[in-house]
């Protein structure tokens, strides 16, 4: 990007987008240091290796676990079922 054609607001709101907070009393110059900067450590983090997704052990169940079971997506269903069950019955 050409960042010397940009406001100081832009630049703070381009800041913002790729999660660096700037202070607009700095100079146009320091800004786009700090985007720069970013921009590079940024870089370097999507070029670090990522690491591999280990395969679950035989001992580790393939369902759920308790508290990633949210109840409140079932509660309407079960509810309709319940009163359908009682309004035939």
């Amino acid at each position: 990007m050409n960042f010397k054609s940009m406001t100081k607001q832009q630049l703070k709101d381009h800041g913002e987008t790729i999660g660096v907070q700037l202070n607009l009393k700095n100079k146009k110059d320091e800004l786009i240091a700090q985007l720069n900067e970013a921009g590079e450590q940024k870089a370097d983090q999507s070029v670090a290796p990522v690491p591999t997704q280990q395969v679950a052990s035989s001992t580790e169940s393939a369902t759920p676990s308790q508290s990633d079971f949210d109840i409140k997506k079932y509660l309407w269903p079960i509810v309709i079922v319940l009163v359908l069950l009682i309004w035939l019955v």
